[in-house]
């Protein structure tokens, strides 16, 4: 394998994912034109995004990220730039939902959407005026059996995550400390009684599918800062007015293609330049022990090593990741601590394409009219589903499901021979839609198992289990030396997998470079 020397560069940024690109163009537009700076992105697949990554074969279909809400701005701001248009989540107003139950023999709980006012949202926390619940929706039932449970616990959840949102810069510094001990599985335990099984399994459903892990497997406190940084537990599982919202017309890789685009553009041989390198992957990373030296940044290829140099480095990856490259010296025992203790969620998403909407046109048992496609599972191995239609570029229908496995069945599902996986997902569907044959007759199917993708081992990204988010959180986005973090786990604005966080944790990444080499070129005082 030849050695070679790529280049000196002010910047490089590892990754190019939403954070990384966004990093990189940040630079490009903030940086004066002089004196001439460069900026080299280096990708190790040949595709950018990350974890955004649309179906080339369909573009309604996101295999990443693929919703944006309505207060997630960055995300929003970047789109309007790019003039990228919106397509309305489907949540209907008219079907009924389904609530699946683990044990089987729980019959499911119907609900349904067309007598809820509108603006859905995931948990209702109080009744509205003639008994209609101002926000209802996405995951939440909370019309349901344990009403009164069920809101008495996201008031108090609502509360502990409003204190928490006062302290979203280092909120292992500020209240509920105690909670990071705490699963939110013993929370729920200890907070819900047993005999309120709907209340219990909602509240684990909704945690299961925000985060793509189990809740005994994430630390409380995390869960209160996730949902702070969203604005709160309802906004954070919501549809309508909240998370998911709409997603991205053309698919969301259109938002990295875009960007990648206006870096090319943008760049500026006498100005600030960029580079993008793919199909490389950084192994080593060493600082000088100078502080007036250049870091060496180690890109492996099929062929060859390249060895570049920079006064900076921007590792846009997540912090298990992260630890896939070597340090020299070794970083920090709390940023080493970090990669090794954060769990990436688990999630595989699969899409059945049919000819018609059949499930609008089905009706639950001893019940009038179709179903939504919304459905919430306890059971498995589809955590939950929802319409996913679309118009293609012809402005004609494309009817779809989408299904989301995550957690400990998307682990197990992730090993398994993939036409087994297909028959158990369609298997589902079947007995979710109260025996509807018709789920198996698709047109078109995909699907994307991300725990066995080596280029991001989960999704939609890393978190804290017990005990762990007060012991390494501070490290997320510490910078060690040259090297500054960024990717949508170091993000206080929608952390963690959500498109908005990964923007904004490359903006404050680029910001924090571009404050650097400000102070490091400033004439010496005196």
């Amino acid at each position: 394998m030849a050695d070679m020397n790529g280049g000196d560069f002010d910047v490089i940024v590892v990754g190019a994912g939403l954070a990384g690109l966004t990093a990189a163009d940040w630079l490009i537009q903030r940086w004066p034109s002089s004196p001439a700076r460069r900026i080299l992105i280096i990708e190790g697949q040949d595709r950018v995004g990350g974890r955004v990554m649309t179906e080339e074969r369909a573009d309604g279909v996101d295999l990443g990220a693929a919703y944006v809400g309505t207060q997630q701005n960055y995300t929003q701001l970047y789109m309007k730039r790019f003039g990228i248009g919106t397509i309305n989540s489907n949540l209907p107003r008219h079907g009924w939902h389904v609530f699946q139950y683990a044990e089987k023999n729980e019959e499911p709980y119907y609900f349904a959407k067309k007598s809820f006012a509108p603006r859905p949202s995931a948990l209702a926390v109080a009744p509205g005026p003639d008994h209609e619940l101002p926000r209802p929706g996405a995951l939440a039932l909370a019309a349901g059996p344990d009403y009164k449970r069920i809101t008495e616990t996201i008031a108090e959840l609502e509360f502990m995550i409003a204190s928490v949102r006062c302290h979203v810069e280092t909120p292992w510094n500020g209240p509920f400390r105690e909670l990071d001990a705490m699963s939110v599985e013993d929370w729920i335990q200890a907070r819900i009684p047993e005999h309120a099984l709907y209340a219990r399994e909602l509240f684990r459903v909704g945690v299961r599918s925000a985060l793509s892990v189990e809740p005994r497997e994430l630390s409380m406190l995390y869960l209160l800062y996730y949902c702070a940084t969203a604005g709160g537990f309802v906004n954070l599982m919501a549809v309508g007015g909240g998370a998911d919202s709409f997603r991205v017309k053309g698919g969301a890789s259109k938002l990295a293609r875009c960007l990648e685009e206006a870096i090319r553009d943008s760049s500026r041989p006498d100005g600030v330049s960029c580079v993008l390198r793919q199909m490389q992957r950084v192994v080593r990373i060493e600082q000088p022990s100078s502080t007036t030296d250049k870091a060496t940044v180690e890109a492996s290829s099929e062929n060859s090593k390249v060895r570049f140099t920079a006064r900076h480095v921007i590792v846009a990856m997540s912090p298990p990741l992260s630890a896939n490259i070597q340090y020299q010296p070794s970083l920090p025992e709390q940023r080493v601590g970090l990669a090794e203790n954060m769990t990436m969620g688990a999630t595989i998403k699969a899409f059945a394409v049919y000819s018609k909407p059949w499930w609008k046109q089905r009706s639950p048992k001893n019940h009038v009219g179709g179903y939504s496609g919304y459905t919430l599972s306890a059971r498995g191995p589809i955590s939950w589903t929802m319409d996913n239609s679309w118009e293609d570029n012809t402005e004609k229908e494309v009817h779809c499901l989408m299904a989301f496995i995550v957690g400990d069945q998307a682990r197990r599902l992730s090993g398994s021979d993939p036409d087994d996986r297909k028959s158990a997902i369609l298997k589902h569907l079947v007995e979710l839609f109260g025996g509807a044959e018709e789920a198996k007759e698709y047109q078109a199917y995909y699907e994307r198992v991300w725990p066995t993708d080596p280029w991001s081992r989960g999704c939609p990204a890393a978190v804290f289990g017990p005990g762990k988010f007060i012991k390494y959180g501070p490290a997320l986005r510490e910078p060690c030396g040259r090297i500054h973090w960024a990717g949508s786990e170091a993000a206080t604005d929608w952390v963690g997998g959500y498109m908005n966080g990964a923007i904004q944790s490359g903006i404050r990444a680029a910001d924090a470079v571009m404050a650097e080499i400000a102070r490091e070129e400033a004439p010496p005082k005196g």
